[in-house]
């Protein structure tokens, strides 16, 4: 199975103004890594479920946002821009 997530910083728990979402902000890293969290988790969900391929899109922004070092290499692709190629696949 495979699966693609598209993860968006606004729609993190604990965001609450817009504010928030700006890599400016003091809390931004705070966020960021909520973010990661979130993400983390939902592709351990996937992959209990069955996922054999994992796409992930960065949808904030840069698409910069995510920590990367943080996922597991081997479960996830990390889509930049999703091209009409990823798309027939699923």
């Amino acid at each position: 199975m495979k699966v693609y997530i598209s993860a968006d910083i606004e729609g993190v728990n604990n965001i609450v103004s817009w504010d928030e979402t700006d890599n400016k902000c003091q809390e931004y890293n705070y966020f960021r890594q909520q973010m990661t969290e979130e993400v983390k988790r939902a592709c351990t969900a996937c992959h209990k479920a069955g996922a054999t391929e994992i796409f992930i899109k960065d949808a904030h922004d840069s698409a910069k946002n995510l920590i990367l070092k943080e996922f597991p290499i081997l479960q996830i692709l990390l889509v930049f821009q999703v091209e009409q190629t990823l798309a027939e696949d699923f």
